[in-house]
């Protein structure tokens, strides 16, 4: 350590150690009053002040990096709460809305299920109606087809009989014209015959 080295730490020494301002007869009198260390203990003394100014510094500076860092992870706290709300609103809402339409889908396909199966019993039973009136219509055309053909076949009997008996009528009165016929043709011929001898 130099010797002006030496006279500013004791100087400055003496200034920290009687808290007076920095003028000369102040520094005398204080000196006076002073018991003057050894260079060893200024020095390690001053050395101390250093190092505490050094470390007051220092944790000043951790402290505000500190009071940042708390600061910036408040705010990412505070970030990931909002999220973390928003999110479980919208998962409350989505649910909601989910279970709104589950329970609507399931009232629709419910009333959707009766009626299918209102409109299936309405068919099947129009179904079954439409077969019996099928086999009805069917029994009641084969009856029919019966009654009619024994009609048609008892006007084709009378008819072919009334055929026989005209038949035997016309053969008959032709027989019976053919002999008047003679018989007249003879009565004619004979009366000719008496008048003209």
């Amino acid at each position: 350590m130099t010797s002006y080295q030496v006279r500013y730490f004791n100087k400055y020494f003496i200034v920290a150690k009687c808290g007076v301002k920095n003028k000369s007869n102040d520094v005398e009198r204080c000196m006076s009053q002073l018991v003057i260390p050894t260079i060893p203990e200024l020095y390690k003394t001053w050395t101390c002040s250093v190092v505490n100014v050094q470390l007051d510094a220092r944790l000043a500076t951790i402290r505000e990096t500190a009071a940042g860092g708390k600061k910036v992870l408040e705010q990412h706290v505070s970030s990931v709460d909002r999220i973390t709300s928003n999110a479980k609103r919208k998962w409350q809402d989505f649910y909601m809305q989910a279970e709104n339409d589950a329970k609507e889908n399931a009232v629709f396909a419910a009333a959707k299920h009766c009626r299918f199966e209102s409109v299936l019993q309405k068919t099947v039973d129009a179904t079954v109606s439409a077969l019996n009136h099928s086999k009805t219509t069917h029994d009641s055309v084969i009856e029919m087809g019966k009654q009619h053909l024994t009609a048609v076949d008892t006007l084709i009997r009378s008819a072919l009989d009334s055929n026989d008996r005209h038949d035997h009528e016309f053969n008959s009165l032709r027989v019976t014209t053919k002999d008047d016929v003679l018989k007249t043709s003879e009565d004619i011929s004979k009366h000719t015959d008496s008048k003209f001898l």
